[in-house]
């Protein structure tokens, strides 16, 4: 019995040191755009987007979450992943671990992953422009 209750507090141990590790990701991605915006590699209307979008994203996915939990019509997946793609990818991560949303299913993870990283391409060619050819 008593393995059963250290195996929980190691398991909620390790869930609060991720949403912590997600937290200053989150904040860190931010904060560089803030970095970049003032040092004018990039505008500020694309700072207010990532903003926007990143809250717009987490309550798309907290409203399919309380769908979810009342048998409701669903967000479609392909709609969350757009979402992320067009930079709401820290609101989407909030909001999985923060309402522990959509983390058990493997696929849906892994194209999480991969919306992310085409957002960050993207934004890497917005801050680079024509120079990044030279990379």
């Amino acid at each position: 019995m008593k393995k059963n209750i250290i195996r929980r507090s190691a398991n909620q141990v390790s869930f609060h040191q991720k949403q912590r590790q997600q937290l200053i990701t989150g904040i860190g991605f931010y904060v560089v755009l803030i970095f970049t915006t003032i040092m004018g590699k990039l505008s500020l209307s694309v700072l207010g987007w990532y903003f926007l979008i990143g809250v717009v994203t987490f309550f798309v996915y907290a409203k399919d979450k309380q769908a979810a939990q009342l048998g409701k019509w669903r967000t479609p997946e392909t709609t969350l992943h757009v979402l992320s793609a067009l930079g709401g990818w820290v609101g989407a991560m909030f909001a999985q671990n923060y309402l522990r949303h959509k983390t058990q299913k493997p696929d849906f993870r892994l194209a999480y992953y991969v919306t992310v990283l085409i957002n960050l391409a993207a934004l890497l060619y917005l801050i680079l422009g024509d120079d990044i050819s030279k990379y």
